[in-house]
């Protein structure tokens, strides 16, 4: 490429601050973008999403699927220092629109890092919440059976979840809490 040096510089500096900054930044961006679109191929490529407000359900179980496998790459203490920051982006731009406003947060907002924070991170860390609630086993299984169930088809993000809850009102209002407010809701266990 035949840039002038100050170009160069620009290009340089910008692609810098994306790979050392922003929410879909997770431990090596190459290694980690490639599991996030071969990850398509199940989200996005067997099912995907209906409208804007659905495009959490091929992006969110995306990167769900990478943090997954980083879960098993990395040492515990680098797993833990990663969603930590997948955390903190999250909260930092929840204020922007919740999950379910998808496509809409960066448009209305100009915030692509709110959108990338909200759709992205917060729904995979949402899924992560409920892999904890449900065992780790029993949610592959749920999310096998949608993939089966909705193969080849745009689904909504209303039909995903109450096919996760699978008619359990803890889990129903758990979704509709986590997809449907901007605010991160308090949670409480015991």
């Amino acid at each position: 490429c035949n840039l002038p040096p100050a170009s160069h510089s620009f290009r340089e500096s910008t692609r810098r601050r994306v790979v050392i900054e922003g929410p879909l930044v997770l431990d090596e961006i190459r290694r980690d973008n490639l599991v996030h679109e071969m990850a398509h191929q199940w989200w996005g490529g067997l099912i995907s999403w209906k409208n804007y407000r659905d495009v959490w359900i091929t992006e969110g179980l995306a990167h769900y699927a990478t943090l997954q496998y980083l879960r098993r790459a990395l040492s515990p203490s680098r797993f833990h220092t990663l969603i930590a920051g997948q955390v903190r982006w999250a909260i930092r731009k929840s204020t922007r629109g919740p999950i379910a406003y998808g496509q809409r947060i960066a448009n209305v907002t100009g915030d692509y890092d709110a959108y990338q924070a909200i759709v992205y991170s917060k729904s995979a860390l949402v899924i992560s919440m409920l892999r904890h609630m449900l065992g780790e086993e029993e949610l592959h299984r749920r999310l096998q059976g949608a993939l089966e169930k909705f193969r080849y088809r745009s689904v909504t993000g209303p039909q995903m979840s109450t096919y996760l809850a699978q008619g359990d009102p803890l889990l129903t209002r758990f979704f509709s809490q986590w997809l449907n407010q901007r605010r991160v809701p308090s949670v409480t266990f015991t």
